[in-house]
Protein backbone atom coordinates (compact mmCIF):
# COMPACT_ATOMS: atom_id res chain seq x y z
CA UNK A 1 0.00 0.00 0.00
CA UNK A 2 1.07 3.47 -1.19
CA UNK A 3 1.78 5.53 2.59
CA UNK A 4 0.17 8.79 0.43
CA UNK A 5 -2.09 9.88 -2.59
CA UNK A 6 -4.82 11.43 -3.67
CA UNK A 7 -8.32 10.40 -4.67
CA UNK A 8 -11.16 11.67 -6.79
CA UNK A 9 -14.87 10.71 -7.66
CA UNK A 10 -16.40 11.44 -11.10
CA UNK A 11 -19.35 11.09 -12.74
CA UNK A 12 -20.05 12.52 -16.21
CA UNK A 13 -17.70 13.58 -19.33
CA UNK A 14 -17.59 16.83 -17.53
CA UNK A 15 -16.74 16.08 -14.43
CA UNK A 16 -14.11 13.65 -15.57
CA UNK A 17 -12.13 15.84 -17.44
CA UNK A 18 -12.47 18.80 -14.78
CA UNK A 19 -10.73 15.94 -12.34
CA UNK A 20 -8.21 14.89 -14.78
CA UNK A 21 -7.43 19.16 -15.28
CA UNK A 22 -7.29 19.30 -11.19
CA UNK A 23 -5.38 16.39 -10.88
CA UNK A 24 -2.82 17.12 -13.55
CA UNK A 25 -2.00 20.36 -11.36
CA UNK A 26 -1.89 17.84 -8.34
CA UNK A 27 0.77 15.53 -9.97
CA UNK A 28 2.88 18.66 -10.51
CA UNK A 29 3.21 20.19 -7.35
CA UNK A 30 3.57 16.98 -5.24
CA UNK A 31 4.29 13.84 -7.49
CA UNK A 32 1.86 11.82 -5.37
CA UNK A 33 -0.39 8.81 -6.96
CA UNK A 34 -3.20 9.95 -7.98
CA UNK A 35 -7.36 7.81 -7.83
CA UNK A 36 -9.57 8.35 -9.94
CA UNK A 37 -13.03 6.68 -9.85
CA UNK A 38 -15.39 7.35 -12.41
CA UNK A 39 -18.38 5.73 -14.62
CA UNK A 40 -16.62 6.10 -17.87
CA UNK A 41 -13.45 5.30 -19.94
CA UNK A 42 -10.73 8.25 -20.29
CA UNK A 43 -8.44 9.53 -23.13
CA UNK A 44 -5.22 8.69 -23.64
CA UNK A 45 -4.30 12.35 -22.09
CA UNK A 46 -6.51 12.19 -18.56
CA UNK A 47 -5.65 8.32 -18.38
CA UNK A 48 -1.54 9.60 -17.61
CA UNK A 49 -2.88 11.77 -15.23
CA UNK A 50 -3.93 9.30 -13.31
CA UNK A 51 -2.10 6.14 -11.73
CA UNK A 52 -5.39 3.79 -10.59
CA UNK A 53 -8.90 4.56 -12.78
CA UNK A 54 -11.35 2.63 -11.60
CA UNK A 55 -14.49 2.54 -13.92
CA UNK A 56 -17.21 1.26 -11.46
CA UNK A 57 -20.07 4.27 -11.13
CA UNK A 58 -23.50 3.85 -12.99
CA UNK A 59 -25.31 7.31 -12.96
CA UNK A 60 -24.45 10.12 -10.65
CA UNK A 61 -25.73 10.14 -6.85
CA UNK A 62 -24.10 12.73 -4.15
CA UNK A 63 -23.52 8.83 -2.55
CA UNK A 64 -21.32 8.10 -5.17
CA UNK A 65 -18.46 10.53 -3.61
CA UNK A 66 -18.44 7.84 0.04
CA UNK A 67 -16.98 5.83 -2.52
CA UNK A 68 -13.54 7.76 -0.88
CA UNK A 69 -13.46 5.31 1.40
CA UNK A 70 -12.21 2.39 -1.30
CA UNK A 71 -8.96 4.96 -1.29
CA UNK A 72 -5.73 2.41 -1.98
CA UNK A 73 -3.41 4.64 0.31
CA UNK A 74 -2.70 5.03 3.68
CA UNK A 75 -3.34 8.70 3.95
CA UNK A 76 -5.91 10.04 1.66
CA UNK A 77 -6.39 13.50 0.04
CA UNK A 78 -10.12 13.65 -1.07
CA UNK A 79 -10.53 16.47 -3.44
CA UNK A 80 -13.66 17.55 -5.81
CA UNK A 81 -12.94 17.97 -9.22
CA UNK A 82 -13.50 21.71 -9.57
CA UNK A 83 -10.95 22.74 -7.61
CA UNK A 84 -7.44 24.51 -8.86
CA UNK A 85 -4.50 24.04 -6.05
CA UNK A 86 -2.15 26.89 -5.91
CA UNK A 87 0.17 25.59 -3.72
CA UNK A 88 1.51 22.44 -2.57
CA UNK A 89 -0.65 20.52 0.69
CA UNK A 90 1.68 18.15 2.17
CA UNK A 91 1.28 19.47 5.93
CA UNK A 92 -2.14 18.16 5.25
CA UNK A 93 -0.59 14.55 5.47
CA UNK A 94 1.42 15.26 8.41
CA UNK A 95 -1.73 16.28 10.04
CA UNK A 96 -2.59 12.64 9.70
CA UNK A 97 -0.12 11.51 12.13
CA UNK A 98 -1.51 13.09 14.86
CA UNK A 99 -5.51 12.72 13.46
CA UNK A 100 -7.76 10.48 12.05
CA UNK A 101 -9.41 13.04 9.67
CA UNK A 102 -9.16 16.57 8.41
CA UNK A 103 -11.93 18.76 6.65
CA UNK A 104 -13.33 22.07 6.96
CA UNK A 105 -16.17 23.61 8.22
CA UNK A 106 -18.07 26.13 6.36
CA UNK A 107 -20.35 29.33 7.68
CA UNK A 108 -23.15 28.00 4.87
CA UNK A 109 -25.35 25.24 4.56
CA UNK A 110 -26.18 25.57 8.46
CA UNK A 111 -29.89 26.91 7.67
CA UNK A 112 -31.45 23.49 8.89
CA UNK A 113 -31.39 21.06 11.94
CA UNK A 114 -30.22 18.09 12.64
CA UNK A 115 -31.62 15.57 15.68
CA UNK A 116 -29.14 15.47 18.13
CA UNK A 117 -26.81 17.83 16.60
CA UNK A 118 -26.01 21.24 18.09
CA UNK A 119 -26.47 24.23 15.75
CA UNK A 120 -23.07 25.52 16.78
CA UNK A 121 -21.59 22.35 14.95
CA UNK A 122 -21.32 23.98 11.87
CA UNK A 123 -21.47 21.91 8.69
CA UNK A 124 -18.44 20.48 7.55
CA UNK A 125 -17.20 20.81 3.20
CA UNK A 126 -16.97 17.47 1.67
CA UNK A 127 -14.74 19.18 -0.73
CA UNK A 128 -11.53 18.27 0.51
CA UNK A 129 -10.77 15.53 3.18
CA UNK A 130 -7.91 13.74 4.25
CA UNK A 131 -7.94 11.10 6.29
CA UNK A 132 -5.88 7.72 7.36
CA UNK A 133 -6.70 4.42 7.11
CA UNK A 134 -8.06 3.01 10.83
CA UNK A 135 -10.74 1.33 12.57
CA UNK A 136 -11.87 4.82 13.44
CA UNK A 137 -12.41 6.36 10.38
CA UNK A 138 -13.76 2.83 8.81
CA UNK A 139 -16.17 3.27 11.39
CA UNK A 140 -17.00 6.96 10.37
CA UNK A 141 -17.79 6.23 6.62
CA UNK A 142 -19.73 3.20 7.72
CA UNK A 143 -21.29 6.49 9.22
CA UNK A 144 -21.98 8.18 6.51
CA UNK A 145 -23.57 5.43 4.55
CA UNK A 146 -26.49 5.48 7.25
CA UNK A 147 -26.72 8.92 7.86
CA UNK A 148 -27.24 9.25 3.83
CA UNK A 149 -29.67 6.86 3.63
CA UNK A 150 -31.49 7.68 6.85
CA UNK A 151 -31.82 11.87 4.95
CA UNK A 152 -32.93 10.03 1.65
CA UNK A 153 -35.83 8.06 3.66
CA UNK A 154 -36.61 10.88 5.38
CA UNK A 155 -36.58 13.20 2.34
CA UNK A 156 -38.26 10.66 -0.28
CA UNK A 157 -35.80 11.68 -2.90
CA UNK A 158 -32.95 9.95 -4.37
CA UNK A 159 -29.37 11.56 -4.01
CA UNK A 160 -29.04 13.34 -0.40
CA UNK A 161 -27.05 16.44 0.29
CA UNK A 162 -23.62 14.68 0.67
CA UNK A 163 -22.96 17.26 3.32
CA UNK A 164 -25.68 17.35 5.79
CA UNK A 165 -25.46 13.07 5.99
CA UNK A 166 -21.70 14.38 6.44
CA UNK A 167 -22.30 16.75 9.22
CA UNK A 168 -24.78 13.68 10.80
CA UNK A 169 -22.12 11.65 10.68
CA UNK A 170 -19.03 13.30 11.95
CA UNK A 171 -20.77 14.92 15.09
CA UNK A 172 -21.12 10.88 16.55
CA UNK A 173 -17.72 9.82 15.34
CA UNK A 174 -15.18 8.90 17.26
CA UNK A 175 -12.41 9.88 14.70
CA UNK A 176 -10.62 12.54 15.83
CA UNK A 177 -10.55 15.26 13.56
CA UNK A 178 -8.90 18.62 12.55
CA UNK A 179 -9.99 21.62 10.89
CA UNK A 180 -8.44 22.96 7.96
CA UNK A 181 -8.08 26.35 7.65
CA UNK A 182 -9.89 28.35 4.83
CA UNK A 183 -7.22 29.91 2.64
CA UNK A 184 -6.28 25.84 2.05
CA UNK A 185 -10.11 25.68 0.26
CA UNK A 186 -11.28 29.02 -0.55
CA UNK A 187 -14.69 28.84 -1.96
CA UNK A 188 -14.24 31.12 -5.02
CA UNK A 189 -18.30 32.02 -5.24
CA UNK A 190 -18.61 33.79 -1.90
CA UNK A 191 -16.69 36.14 0.01
CA UNK A 192 -14.11 35.52 2.23
CA UNK A 193 -11.81 36.96 4.81
CA UNK A 194 -8.42 35.46 3.74
CA UNK A 195 -5.14 36.12 6.25
CA UNK A 196 -2.74 34.02 4.65
CA UNK A 197 -1.64 32.62 1.33
CA UNK A 198 -4.24 30.45 -0.47
CA UNK A 199 -3.25 26.71 -1.10
CA UNK A 200 -6.07 25.66 -3.19
CA UNK A 201 -9.22 27.06 -4.75
CA UNK A 202 -12.51 25.27 -5.38
CA UNK A 203 -14.84 26.49 -8.14
CA UNK A 204 -15.34 26.36 -11.55
CA UNK A 205 -13.92 29.68 -12.19
CA UNK A 206 -10.73 29.24 -10.25
CA UNK A 207 -7.35 29.62 -11.75
CA UNK A 208 -3.70 30.32 -11.57
CA UNK A 209 -4.73 34.28 -12.35
CA UNK A 210 -7.58 34.30 -9.71
CA UNK A 211 -4.84 32.87 -7.44
CA UNK A 212 -2.16 35.97 -7.93
CA UNK A 213 -5.01 38.27 -7.63
CA UNK A 214 -6.26 37.12 -4.05
CA UNK A 215 -2.38 36.53 -3.81
CA UNK A 216 -1.29 40.32 -4.59
CA UNK A 217 -1.56 41.47 -0.80
CA UNK A 218 -0.49 39.66 2.30
CA UNK A 219 -1.90 40.11 5.49
CA UNK A 220 -6.04 40.01 6.31
CA UNK A 221 -8.30 40.70 3.42
CA UNK A 222 -11.24 40.44 1.62
CA UNK A 223 -11.98 38.83 -1.19
CA UNK A 224 -15.05 39.60 -3.02
CA UNK A 225 -16.07 36.73 -6.06
CA UNK A 226 -16.54 38.75 -9.43
CA UNK A 227 -14.87 41.89 -7.85
CA UNK A 228 -11.60 41.12 -6.11
CA UNK A 229 -10.12 42.39 -3.06
CA UNK A 230 -11.41 44.82 -1.21
CA UNK A 231 -8.74 48.03 -0.64
CA UNK A 232 -6.59 47.93 1.94
CA UNK A 233 -7.54 49.77 5.11
CA UNK A 234 -4.17 49.89 6.65
CA UNK A 235 -2.52 51.13 3.34
CA UNK A 236 -4.90 52.71 0.97
CA UNK A 237 -4.23 54.17 -2.98
CA UNK A 238 -6.69 55.92 -4.71
CA UNK A 239 -5.78 53.64 -7.85
CA UNK A 240 -6.52 50.62 -5.86
CA UNK A 241 -10.02 52.22 -4.87
CA UNK A 242 -11.04 53.71 -8.16
CA UNK A 243 -10.67 49.86 -9.75
CA UNK A 244 -12.26 48.29 -7.11
CA UNK A 245 -15.03 51.16 -7.51
CA UNK A 246 -15.13 50.16 -11.37
CA UNK A 247 -15.59 46.31 -10.60
CA UNK A 248 -18.49 46.64 -8.12
CA UNK A 249 -20.17 49.25 -9.99
CA UNK A 250 -20.27 46.46 -13.00
CA UNK A 251 -20.74 43.69 -11.12
CA UNK A 252 -24.15 45.68 -8.95
CA UNK A 253 -25.07 46.59 -12.65
CA UNK A 254 -25.33 43.23 -13.87
CA UNK A 255 -26.26 41.95 -11.10
CA UNK A 256 -29.98 44.23 -10.74
CA UNK A 257 -30.19 43.77 -14.39
CA UNK A 258 -30.80 40.14 -14.44
CA UNK A 259 -32.99 40.23 -11.67
CA UNK A 260 -34.89 42.42 -13.46
CA UNK A 261 -35.15 40.63 -16.37
CA UNK A 262 -35.79 37.35 -13.94
CA UNK A 263 -38.62 39.47 -12.47
CA UNK A 264 -39.94 40.34 -15.41
CA UNK A 265 -39.74 36.80 -16.82
CA UNK A 266 -37.81 37.96 -19.72
CA UNK A 267 -34.76 35.79 -18.52
CA UNK A 268 -35.47 33.52 -15.80
CA UNK A 269 -32.80 32.52 -13.87
CA UNK A 270 -32.21 28.40 -13.04
CA UNK A 271 -33.90 26.95 -10.59
CA UNK A 272 -31.25 25.05 -7.85
CA UNK A 273 -31.86 21.53 -8.09
CA UNK A 274 -29.37 20.30 -5.28
CA UNK A 275 -31.48 17.67 -3.11
CA UNK A 276 -31.30 19.40 0.73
Amino acid sequence: MNKRGFIYVASGEKYVREAAHSAARVRELHGLPITLICDQALSPASMAVFDDVRVSLHGFDYRDKLRMYESPYEHTIFVDTDTFFVRPVFELFDLLDQFDLALQFTEGGNHYRLPGVPVCFFEPSAGLIAWRKNNATAAFFDQWQIAYAKIEREQNIKGAWDQRSLRQALYTSNARFAPIPLEWQLYTYKPNFVCHETRMLHGRDASADMASIIDQRTGPRVWLPKIGLIPSLEDPSLPEYMRFALRFTIRFARRWGRLVMHRARIWRLPENQRPA
